[in-house]
């Protein structure tokens, strides 16, 4: 298994079968703040996100040696590194950097795609039986704020004041007309 240690900007290695760690390698890059790691079903290399480092590394199996590729972004950068398509590209979520990452492990080419969503913190990555890559931004979206305030609502009996404290906050964040923020409060409870 292998995983890294952030603070140490290290990439471990243990065996199951011994029980014991058999390879420590640090990073080429000091105070990189490596997050993760994956072994690549495309090559079986470990690939490493460096959020501090602001790159993508590989670190060779066989020869037990790292190739870095620096990123093209703007922010700190990767973050999850996880998800791989098309027997080629290796996908990462640039967390600070509000972007998601396509890296061609054939030409080492970097794509970076900017979330449309300002601040949108892209962290989780997957991809579905067709190939599409998905990943879930952190940011609280009004659906998400929406979506937590009504459920707080289905379980409490508002009194007309928090109807109204609630209806203004509701008018604000999702930006409805007051009175149709009101209604909706209303009709909740």
């Amino acid at each position: 298994m292998w995983y890294t240690l952030t603070t140490a900007g290290t990439l471990f290695h243990f065996d199951y079968a011994t029980e014991t760690f058999d390879g420590v390698y640090p990073l080429p890059t000091p105070l990189n703040g490596v997050l993760g790691c994956m072994v690549s079903k495309i090559d079986g290399n470990v690939y490493l996100a460096e959020m501090l480092g602001q790159a993508i590394t590989k670190f060779d199996v066989k020869t037990k040696r790292f190739t870095r590729y620096p990123l093209p972004i703007d922010g700190l950068g990767p973050a999850v590194i996880r998800a791989e398509t098309e027997n080629r590209y290796i996908w990462i979520t640039g967390f600070l950097s509000n972007s998601n990452i396509r890296f061609d492990t054939k030409t080492k080419k970097i794509d970076v795609f900017t979330d449309p969503l300002l601040a949108s913190f892209p962290a989780e990555n997957t991809v579905d039986s067709q190939g599409r890559v998905w990943y879930r931004p952190r940011r609280e979206t009004p659906s998400n704020i929406l979506t937590r305030i009504m459920s707080l609502l289905s379980s409490i009996c508002l009194t007309m004041a928090s109807h109204l404290h609630l209806a203004f906050l509701l008018a604000l964040i999702l930006r409805l007309p007051m009175d149709q923020a009101m209604l909706y409060t209303l009709d909740r409870c």
